[in-house]
């Protein structure tokens, strides 16, 4: 299955389960304090990123995972 996103799309998949990752190991258990965590500046010059999504979209590509959809190659 598929799951890539459009060339459009401001943000894919691995995109936001790095941010999720990180957000994790710095000790956050909500979407809200995954954004909060992404506004450092250090994260966002590391990544090249100019800004991070909100939580809601944050939240709304991680419903597109399923186990099914993973691929451990």
């Amino acid at each position: 299955m598929n799951k890539e996103r459009g060339v459009n799309a401001q943000y894919q998949i691995v995109d936001v389960v790095e941010m999720v990752v990180i957000g994790l190991l710095a000790g956050t258990i909500s979407m809200v304090q995954i954004v909060k965590v992404w506004a450092d500046e250090v994260l966002k010059k590391m990544t090249d990123w100019e800004e991070v999504p909100v939580d809601t979209t944050i939240g709304h590509i991680v419903k597109l995972l399923t186990q099914g959809g993973i691929s451990w190659n």
